[in-house]
């Protein structure tokens, strides 16, 4: 499975990027109160990388993530992880207005 990098945008002004999917490892975006947006290895113990907190949230569900009725199809995947474009936890405003958007990059 590859993976691939994703852009975030928020209405606040705040932008970023994720990573999703790889081989050696599998990415995918969580929360953390301490950290905001990181890319958390789902194949191993779920914890920052930043600051090795197990009180991470991943996006796609809630209170991370709150489904858009105009999201059909989610944007981002790895296994049963996925996330939609709209209605995501903004990790500076604290709003759900943050936007993931199409792979930008792609990656083996």
């Amino acid at each position: 499975m590859g993976g691939s990098v994703h852009g975030t945008r928020c209405q606040c002004g705040h932008e970023s990027s994720v990573s999703v999917g790889g081989n050696t490892e599998c990415e995918f975006p969580f929360y953390c109160k301490e950290c905001g947006l990181v890319s958390v290895n789902i194949m191993g113990e779920l914890n920052c990388p930043i600051c090795s907190s197990a009180e991470i949230n991943e996006y796609g569900k809630e209170p991370i993530s709150i489904k858009d009725v105009s999201d059909e199809y989610p944007v981002i995947q790895c296994y049963d992880y996925e996330a939609y474009w709209h209605g995501n936890l903004c990790p500076i405003c604290k709003q759900h207005t943050m936007r993931f958007g199409p792979a930008e990059i792609f990656f083996d």
